[in-house]
């Protein structure tokens, strides 16, 4: 960085840090670090030298970090449970690509009909009341009673296996994790 190392220059510094996103040739996003070091070779020359380190790993933690200080913040402050789930649902979407963000009881034992209390899907808003989705992902995590993460390929397979039929048009990523009144 070129800016950068001007600076160091101005300013008498032997070394110094930058830190940047890169796109990858397949839209992959990392974090870098540029570790320089910056000699004074004669009057207008410079000799810089440096060492690139990939800090995607760290960077991806302290996210993971600070979303789940977000989601601990958002269960104990919020006022009602619409303004709790959009905070999670907000601290969420910086880790994961969710447009969509739904939640539904049902009562125990019944895999088939759940009510939705709080539902964000594109521009829809609000809850719908209960509803009767027996062959849906979310009857699927409900007769199972674990939490499940299904990419889009996963749920592409599934409806095309029979397993389980898509209540909306979203198709994507999707996280359900079991949850009775």
């Amino acid at each position: 960085d070129d800016e950068a190392t001007d600076r160091a220059i101005r300013e008498g510094q032997s070394n110094y840090t930058v830190e940047y996103r890169s796109e990858g040739p397949a839209g992959a996003i990392r974090w870098l670090q540029d570790d320089i070091s910056v000699e004074r070779l004669g009057e207008d020359e410079w000799l810089r030298t440096g060492v690139l380190t990939d800090i995607t790993d760290q960077k991806r933690s302290e996210l993971v970090q600070q979303v789940v200080y977000e989601i601990s913040e958002a269960t104990h402050t919020a006022l009602d449970p619409t303004s709790m789930h959009r905070g999670i649902h907000q601290s969420l979407s910086k880790l994961l690509d969710a447009p969509g963000y739904v939640v539904m009881l049902s009562e125990p034992g019944d895999s088939g009909a759940f009510d939705f209390v709080y539902r964000v899907l594109g521009s829809e808003r609000g809850s719908d009341g209960p509803r009767a989705m027996p062959r849906s992902r979310t009857a699927r995590v409900a007769r199972s009673g674990k939490t499940e993460y299904l990419t889009a390929a996963d749920t592409a397979r599934l409806v095309d296996e029979g397993e389980i039929e898509l209540y909306d048009a979203f198709a994507g990523a999707w996280l359900g994790a079991p949850s009775w009144r």
